[in-house]
């Protein structure tokens, strides 16, 4: 993100608001992981593949979501593994929001299916975690977007953030934040962070850190 916490400019614009060194840290985090998590408007504004680059070492599984059955089929992520790459791919909706033959071009592309019961307001990312830990899924990566973090944070499903922050400034009340969701209404009900580290990455600064058990 931007120094004033954006993650794209008004426009929607966001690669490369880091540079280079930041990117290689980003994807050593991917390759420590059992699996990363994207939300919707994430996949649908980057189209990203998720993979660790360059490819060596573990491939993390790839969780993409999509409550609504709006993301297209020949997005990378869902493509066939020519395009999407290497690696376990595992899409997540809700019964009713794709058809059968939409569904069934997906799998025929390699990409696995789970259908989650639906929630008011969402996913059930509680019973999602629960779905990914039968899969012996212990290390989550969640790379986007706003909602998504919010969501997670805002229930307390978080361990620990990774912040990569560039020195720019995007501006714009509308430019997306990196947590969005409803937020808390009173500072005593933020999420508390301990253990900060800071790292500097080129020009960028990375900051880490647990988040604090409610």
């Amino acid at each position: 993100m931007s120094l004033d916490g954006k993650i794209a400019t008004v426009g929607g614009e966001s690669q490369w608001i880091t540079g280079s060194k930041a990117r290689a840290r980003g994807h050593s985090l991917r390759r420590r992981v059992d699996a990363i998590m994207v939300g919707t408007e994430t996949a649908l504004a980057d189209d990203p593949l998720l993979t660790p680059r360059p490819a060596r070492g573990r491939t993390p599984l790839r969780v993409i979501l999509d409550r609504r059955g709006r993301l297209p089929i020949k997005l990378k992520l869902l493509s066939s593994p020519r395009v999407a790459g290497r690696g376990r791919r595992l899409y997540v909706s809700v019964p009713g929001a794709n058809s059968a033959r939409r569904l069934g071009k997906l799998e025929r592309s390699g990409v696995e299916i789970l259908l989650l019961p639906p929630r008011a307001g969402g996913l059930d990312l509680g019973l999602l975690l629960d779905e990914l830990s039968k899969l012996e899924i212990s290390q989550l990566l969640v790379e986007g977007g706003a909602e998504l973090a919010g969501a997670l944070l805002k229930d307390s499903m978080g361990q620990e953030i990774a912040a990569f922050i560039a020195p720019k400034i995007l501006g714009g009340a509308r430019a997306p934040s990196p947590v969005g969701g409803e937020g808390f209404s009173k500072l005593q009900e933020s999420l508390a962070l301990s253990g900060m580290r800071q790292e500097t990455l080129g020009e960028d600064i990375l900051l880490s850190a647990r988040i604090d058990p409610c």
